[in-house]
């Protein structure tokens, strides 16, 4: 079967954030001699600072709970593909044989959790982690004394999955360019273009600014020049990261920290947006034609 696939997906780069640990090493209470589990609190956050190669980023304190990270994917910026962490996802498997004759019941975008036309989304990890000052009081027999405090390092991890909304798609079938037929002979739409939007908020944060992105695929088979024409034009939002494949393969990818991005913010999230777009050339074979003229009654080839 002649097919493509096409995802497009949002990520936070590791190299955004540093390892947990990293912002309690100059701290002057992170030592053994002042905090009573001191021990046990390095460990946590050895063992976050290792999550799945992931780095951490403080995050903004607007009206929530102070001391918090949250965690980065466990990529970077790359020239080919691997799988990685991503905030938000959209994978659309096409069939090219249906060019010009997609219907809303079609299934075009899939779900690794098996289901269809939904976004996707990894866990999100956040961490509330700080040093805790507590007083300390002796017994002098007819009264309590305070003495030099002593400290408890707090550490509190939760993880959750943005709600995977349906997609807002559309599909317009339609006939391109110019023909030159017997009259009464009916010509097949050639064409068809699938939009499709998604967006996803901070799990933690209930009203929290979303992630969004919107994409456009533009399918043209010409079978007298074997060929298919794949437009894809999208836009997104400044932050986070973002990349678009091909068949496996990167044809587009958006690096926030090139416009001084360390994190997400209001503006970047909901006042800036990025547009983008791309033309890729599908040859047909001489199979490809013969299968098409056997299947022109199923599929309009």
């Amino acid at each position: 079967m002649l097919s493509l696939k096409i995802t497009f997906q949002a990520y936070i780069p590791k190299s955004l954030g540093k390892p947990l640990i990293y912002y309690f090493k100059k701290h002057k209470h992170f030592n053994p001699k002042d905090m009573i589990n001191y021990d046990e609190f390095k460990r946590k956050l050895l063992a976050k600072s290792k999550l799945g190669s992931s780095t951490w980023i403080p995050e903004p304190f607007i009206g929530g709970i102070r001391n918090t990270f949250f965690a980065t994917d466990n990529t970077d910026f790359h020239n080919h593909h691997t799988e990685h962490g991503k905030r938000l996802q959209i994978t659309a498997n096409i069939d090219l044989r249906k060019i010009g004759k997609f219907g809303v019941f079609d299934t075009i975008f899939t779900h690794k959790h098996g289901k269809f036309n939904h976004q996707h989304s990894d866990k999100s990890h956040q961490v509330q982690a700080y040093i805790q000052k507590l007083p300390n009081y002796v017994d002098t027999g007819t009264t309590f004394i305070e003495t030099d405090a002593v400290y408890k390092g707090v550490f509190i991890p939760k993880h959750r999955r943005s709600i995977e909304e349906p997609l807002k798609t559309s599909i317009i079938n339609k006939l391109t360019g110019t023909f030159f037929h017997q009259m009464g002979t009916r010509v097949e739409n050639n064409t068809t273009i699938i939009k499709v939007s998604a967006s996803a908020g901070y799990p933690f944060i209930w009203n929290s600014t979303h992630i969004d992105f919107e994409l456009e695929i533009e399918l043209i088979k010409d079978i007298s020049s074997k060929n298919i024409t794949v437009n894809i034009k999208g836009s997104h939002d400044d932050f986070p990261a973002y990349e678009l494949l091909v068949n496996g393969l990167v044809k587009y990818n958006y690096n926030p920290a090139r416009h001084g991005y360390t994190g997400p913010t209001p503006y970047n999230l909901g006042m800036v947006s990025r547009d983008f777009s791309i033309t890729e050339w599908i040859g047909l074979s001489d199979h490809h034609i013969n299968e098409n003229e056997k299947n022109n009654e199923n599929f309009g080839w």
